[in-house]
């Protein structure tokens, strides 16, 4: 179970302390749809057996291209060092020099004057790889570094030696083309530090980027309008479980993926917006809520670890 899940089942508490919270909700969904409805149609897309891999993959290519430093660290931390160096470089993160000790990572960062590349075929390769690695590491509790490590290129020959298919290679091309274009532009813009898959906690709530104080949620939904209801929860849960302000979120934000648009607003617009108060409790909100969902976060905890207490190195 994960926050997501949680606020999904309208019995849950997570799900009750929300809609209570923010009874206006709907004026806040309303204010995005508006601006959906002014967008053009998404002309085609995969169908619907291909999508969330899809989305991953594309979420994984824009977090490889934002990214200041090395992002989803846990996962390149279970892949061979050479092909993570490669990964990396190829997506303009440059090594630290004489930051890698005992023939480790080390430091990466990205050098001010970086450019998406367009068409970027390879960053999509890599970007679809390491989405489908990932998932299967994310379903172990306790996966053994060395091991994934050494048997990366073996996973690779197995399962990814021709790498997507046709139909994934051009829906990721044609998200990629829309992103360099329209999408990327709008969330530069916003600024740093960037924060790829932000974690408020490891086991329950993990999001998808913070932009210079900006939360953004990718969302890759050919209609999306109907959703928009689901995506603001998730975002406005992650804003809660930010109990001690570690983000220092400012903003809230969708990055609509197959249209190129990116959603946005000023956090206290928003939380005035949903909770039809004009000067929301945020800081008391976050504590009762992080009380209420105290049940679920463990179930997640001990599902992922086996204990509701992760080790030091889990956390």
């Amino acid at each position: 179970m994960t926050l997501t899940t949680e606020l999904a089942d309208r019995e849950s508490p997570a799900s009750r302390f929300l809609h209570d919270s923010f009874p206006a909700r709907d004026a806040l969904v309303a204010v995005w749809n508006a601006q959906i409805q002014r967008l053009p149609p998404v002309a085609t897309v995969p169908d619907g057996g291909l999508r969330a891999a899809i989305g991953g993959a594309i979420e994984w290519a824009i977090g490889l291209d934002l990214a200041d430093t090395v992002p989803y660290a846990d996962v390149f931390d279970m892949v061979a060092h050479e092909e993570a160096a490669r990964v990396l470089q190829n997506a303009g993160l440059q090594h630290v020099i004489g930051s890698s000790v005992n023939g480790e990572l080390g430091e990466w960062q990205r050098p001010a004057s970086w450019t998406p590349s367009a068409p970027a075929s390879e960053l999509l390769r890599d970007a679809w790889m390491l989405c489908q690695y990932s998932g299967i590491l994310r379903r172990l509790r306790h996966p053994d570094r060395e091991q994934f490590r050494q048997s990366y290129h073996l996973w690779l020959a197995m399962f990814g030696s021709q790498g997507p298919g046709p139909d994934v290679r051009e829906a990721l091309e044609t998200l990629w083309h829309t992103y360099v274009t329209r999408g990327q532009p709008s969330m530069a813009r916003l600024g740093g530090p960037r924060v790829i898959r932000p974690v408020f906690d490891e086991a329950f709530a993990i999001g998808d980027l913070i932009l210079g104080g900006a939360l953004v949620d990718v969302k890759t939904y050919p209609e999306p309008a109907p959703s928009m209801g689901a995506f603001v929860d998730q975002l406005l849960g992650y804003v809660l479980c930010d109990v001690e302000d570690h983000f220092n979120l400012r903003s809230i934000g969708i990055y609509l993926a197959w249209q190129g648009k990116l959603l946005h607003l000023p956090l206290d617009i928003a939380l005035s917006l949903a909770s039809g108060q004009t000067n929301f409790d945020l800081h008391t909100a976050r504590r009762i809520f992080q009380q209420r969902i105290v049940p679920a976060v463990e179930r997640s905890r001990f599902y992922k670890y086996g204990s509701s207490t992760p080790t030091r190195d889990q956390q």
